[in-house]
């Protein structure tokens, strides 16, 4: 797991360590979300990304999914949701929200913009310092208090 304050910054870390799954911050300072998911796309593209936003709408997500996340989070979900999303991302390779309506999920497989027999990646569990790490990260930890 790896920590960044900023899109920038987490380019730079994933080029010395790449992480199976990013949750992405769409404002950060510097290089925000949007940029960055485009730079691991096209750098990194068997990352899969989830998406963390103080907005969430249906549009929201359709612009997300269709740049390349496989999820998409509010920022105020409690921490069991974002560790389900994780999950459901490693084993499943998408997470919905369960805000997000089933029309826009139908409308997203039909143009296939997600394939929901597919999934590259086996499934993998979390360690008990990854779901540490991730509580302290949601608390606002910085990386020397996580370390």
């Amino acid at each position: 797991i790896i920590g960044a304050a900023n899109g920038s910054d987490l380019i730079a870390q994933m080029n010395q360590q790449t992480p199976d799954i990013v949750l992405l911050d769409l404002h950060m300072p510097i290089m925000d979300g949007t940029a960055a998911l485009e730079i691991i796309r096209f750098q990194f593209p068997k990352v899969r990304v989830i998406i963390l936003s103080l907005q969430y709408s249906d549009i929201h997500v359709r612009k997300y999914m269709k740049l390349g996340a496989r999820g998409y989070l509010c920022k105020d979900v409690e921490f069991e949701q974002v560790v389900h999303a994780l999950r459901e991302v490693a084993t499943v390779g998408y997470f919905f929200y369960d805000k997000v309506s089933p029309d826009l999920i139908a409308e997203l497989v039909e143009d296939k913009t997600i394939d929901p027999n597919t999934n590259e990646y086996p499934p993998e569990e979390l360690t008990a310092r990854e779901i540490e790490i991730i509580q302290q990260l949601f608390a606002q930890n910085t990386n020397q208090e996580i370390a």
